[in-house]
């Protein structure tokens, strides 16, 4: 009985270690591709979209670079970047709609390879009839991935968004 007990304990130690590991490199990475957080617009690949954020000192630019163009053979519509005082703040990565669900399935597998099996997400708004989506929180990045059919448009879409925490915040307090 005492064995069942260690063994059990064991394993689930390895398995508590091997999930905070991945979600460590989300950490590690602090970024996507090119783009690290807390780094200022970078107007070579980039172009400002004018706008009206509720904080004035949140800024979104438009990647325009040739580079990302997929991730995980998954065609990439657009990415926007947005800052908060001049520094990279969140990153959302729109795919090329419909985005099938063979697409979604694969990258969600990839990150799940590099970040382990993140959290489920639903969500409340009824235009949404289908959401799959899953969500990795590190300590100072919070990454997001969903797939939905939008009754609007009759159609599938999908999308990534990666935030820095710690900047989130600073911009949250900034408006109160």
């Amino acid at each position: 009985m005492k064995i069942y007990i260690y063994l059990l304990i064991v394993l689930f130690s390895f398995s508590n270690q091997a999930f905070c590991q991945s979600i460590e490199k989300l950490d590690e990475k602090y970024g996507f591709k090119g783009f690290k957080f807390g780094s200022p617009p970078d107007l070579t690949v980039s172009k400002k979209i004018e706008g009206k954020d509720k904080n004035q000192n949140i800024t979104t630019y438009l990647y325009t670079g040739e580079e990302l163009k997929q991730l995980y053979n998954a065609e990439i519509d657009l990415i926007k970047l947005l800052y908060f005082k001049s520094k990279l703040m969140k990153i959302f990565v729109q795919f090329k709609t419909p985005f099938l669900a063979s697409e979604y399935k694969i990258v969600l597998s990839s990150l799940q390879q590099l970040f382990g099996e993140g959290i489920a997400c639903t969500s409340d708004d009824p235009r949404l009839s289908t959401l799959n989506g899953r969500k990795w929180i590190g300590s100072k990045v919070e990454m997001e991935l969903n797939h939905f059919y939008y009754e609007e448009k009759s159609d599938w879409y999908g999308y990534l968004v990666l935030e820095s925490k710690s900047i989130e915040k600073l911009s949250l307090d900034d408006q109160f």
